[in-house]
């Protein structure tokens, strides 16, 4: 796949300070990259927060290949998590910085995506622009609730509360698109932070992103952003294929229902169902200060419960369908997180209520059970085959083909597995080096003692070594050796 790419980013119109980054790396080991971060937390903290992130994943793809795209996104997203928290551990007046992320890449002709937070990927293709990047948001879960629309999602006071930031607690939940989106020839795709879609409505940006002219697109976004009103930093980046393998494109459109366009093919990919957190911060504020904030969190969430412990899911009826109380609509991703009981139930209602499935075929459920899923040319589910999963037991009733298949499938699992968690080690020690970056040596002399040796780590360091520190490990003055160098990394 071959493409060109056009970036901007500015502070706006209102803001003192730029707290937004962006990053490209063309073809590193892993493909090519596109970030685009907006940190939050004061001009200082929300900076930092947005250049560590944006530095680290770039880093994580240019240091190593990763043979798996979709885990290879989920890691780079908590390698980044992993500095900015350190980060804050070691300066305490950072606390509460964070910044939202979403990234892109292309790896031979599919790409990937993924995000954290209200910054937003679109793809505009046959004229229509598609949101492939849903906001982990306060208003977002609102409108998936039905509770208000999507249209006056920008205009809610709450709008800036987001889920979701990098940097904020020692772990976070990024979404990872689990299907590769294909793009055709001609096809674009826009990286924004919520200064430029919070600013600007899709309809409108559908109309200012123009492919024969990606400067020029780029800097009409800006200009539109800027006379509506400009209140944050706006960051942009628009990609266009200019070559493609493909002939069709292949994405899911997590946006508001739109028109439908027999030209654009529909994969399953992010879920799109709701997905519940607690608020962990308004943009522009330290911290949520207000008992109304907390009123309607309880608000939405009790609304969220009542739909998950009434049947499960959410309705979503297809046009021409709206008053029909009895069609269901599911994706993989959702069937996937589903129990025994509650696909027996699916099992049993599509035969009298209209279930719609788009790329359903099989699934597994607590490795117990397999579902066998058929559907028509409406995506209507029309069959479940329920089977029990039989797996033979290691060494008994298995057959060499079945043990030489298992024993390659517990291996490539093992190694899969190290893998994972050699990355996160890594991650965890760069995070730690990170926060202890100083070290001090000394070469022990003819004459020196443990006494030595302290009073010049202390000297180095501004503070006391403890004995333990130091490499090779010393229990008292009789250890330290002339000729060799010893190591301590300066404590807190």
């Amino acid at each position: 796949m071959k493409f060109i790419y056009k970036a901007h980013t500015d502070k706006g119109a209102v803001r003192k300070a730029n707290e937004d980054n962006f990053g490209v790396e063309i073809d590193t080991v892993n493909g090519s990259l596109f970030v685009v971060c907006d940190g939050m937390g004061g001009h200082v903290g929300g900076a930092m927060a947005s250049s560590i992130a944006v530095k680290s994943i770039l880093d994580f793809f240019k240091l190593g290949f990763h043979e798996n795209p979709f885990i290879a996104l989920d890691n780079a997203f908590q390698f980044a998590n992993t500095q900015i928290f350190a980060k804050t551990m070691e300066d305490p007046s950072l606390k509460g910085m964070g910044t939202t992320g979403v990234i892109l890449l292309i790896r031979d002709e599919n790409i990937y995506v993924g995000h954290v937070g209200d910054s937003r990927i679109y793809i505009k293709s046959r004229s229509e622009l598609s949101r492939l990047t849903k906001d982990h948001s306060y208003v977002q879960q609102l409108v998936d609730q039905d509770i208000i629309k999507d249209e006056d999602a920008e205009s809610h006071p709450q709008k800036n509360q987001i889920l979701k930031a990098l940097g904020h607690s020692e772990e976070v939940k990024p979404t990872i698109c689990d299907k590769a989106i294909k793009a055709k020839k001609d096809d674009l795709f826009l990286l924004c932070s919520d200064g430029q879609c919070g600013m600007v409505r899709d309809k409108d940006m559908e109309e200012l992103i123009e492919g024969n002219n990606l400067e020029a697109s780029v800097e009409n976004l800006f200009n539109v952003a800027m006379e509506n009103g400009g209140t944050d930093n706006i960051t942009n980046i628009l990609i266009k294929v200019t070559e493609s393998a493909h002939s069709a494109s292949s994405f899911v459109n997590v946006g508001p229902t739109k028109r439908r366009n027999p030209d654009l093919e529909s994969t399953i990919g992010i879920t799109q169902g709701p997905e519940i957190d607690y608020p962990i911060e308004i943009k522009g504020k330290s911290k949520m200060t207000t008992y109304a904030i907390a009123a309607s969190a309880v608000l939405v969430i009790a609304v969220i419960c009542f739909f998950i412990f009434r049947d499960g899911e959410v309705t979503t009826p297809k046009p021409g369908e709206e008053n029909n109380p009895n069609i269901k609509e599911y994706t993989m991703g959702e069937l996937k997180d589903k129990t025994v009981a509650q696909m027996d139930d699916i099992k049993e209602r599509y035969k009298k209520d209209t279930i719609i499935c788009r790329g359903c075929d099989q699934v597994t459920i607590d490795n117990k059970f397999i579902y066998n899923i058929k559907v028509d040319e409406n995506y209507r589910i029309t069959e479940i085959i329920r089977t029990e999963v039989e797996p033979p037991k290691p060494g008994i009733n298995e057959t060499a083909e079945q043990k030489k298949k298992r024993e390659a499938r517990e291996a490539e699992a093992a190694k899969e597995k190290k893998r994972i968690a050699d990355e996160k080690q890594k991650a965890v020690d760069e995070a730690k080096k990170a926060v202890n970056p100083k070290t001090v040596s000394y070469k022990a002399k003819e004459g020196n003692t443990y006494s030595t040796l302290s009073s010049y780590a202390k000297d180095k360091c501004g503070k006391k070594v403890r004995m333990g520190d130091w490499e090779p490990d010393i229990k008292s003055d009789k250890d330290v050796k002339i000729g060799t160098t010893y190591t301590c990394t300066c404590p807190k």
